[in-house]
């Protein structure tokens, strides 16, 4: 039986998880984060929000990819 997943990336919000469930899997802030190191760390979700990340880009904005 295979099942649908469901991947909704929102503003502030990525959320994954199957169809037809009460709540998502798993869930994380839509970020990501570059280092100042040369070459920059570059870094998703909560680890992009550690603060040795001096740049948070957001990649959507008002629904829309923004970057």
């Amino acid at each position: 039986m295979s099942e649908t997943v469901v991947i909704d990336i929102g503003t502030q919000l990525t959320m994954v998880g199957f169809a037809g469930e009460d709540f998502p899997r798993f869930v994380w802030p839509t970020v990501v984060g570059y280092s100042s190191e040369e070459p920059p760390r570059i870094c998703v979700g909560p680890e992009a929000l550690e603060s040795r990340f001096r740049k948070l880009v957001y990649p959507q904005k008002v629904g829309q990819i923004e970057d």
